[in-house]
């Protein structure tokens, strides 16, 4: 379990670097937005990839312990 915690994890750190980059290229050729708009956009990802992490988490969780109690029933 922790393995996929940390797979997820280093998923997410990947993307923000990507994103992180294209910021500065772009930097070059536009003016900043103003600062609360940016911390507010910042804390805005944080929240998508961490709703993300939980949210596939606890799906392969739930699919796990479904699959390990019994086999589906068909209605």
């Amino acid at each position: 379990m922790k393995n996929v915690l940390e797979i997820m994890n280093s998923e997410c750190k990947v993307r923000k670097e990507q994103k992180n980059n294209n910021k500065h290229q772009q930097k070059d050729n536009c003016t900043p937005l103003h600062q609360t708009n940016r911390k507010r956009e910042r804390k805005k990802k944080k929240d998508n990839c961490i709703t993300r992490l939980s949210l596939s988490l606890s799906l392969s969780l739930s699919l796990n312990t479904e699959h390990a109690k019994t086999p589906r029933k068909m209605h």
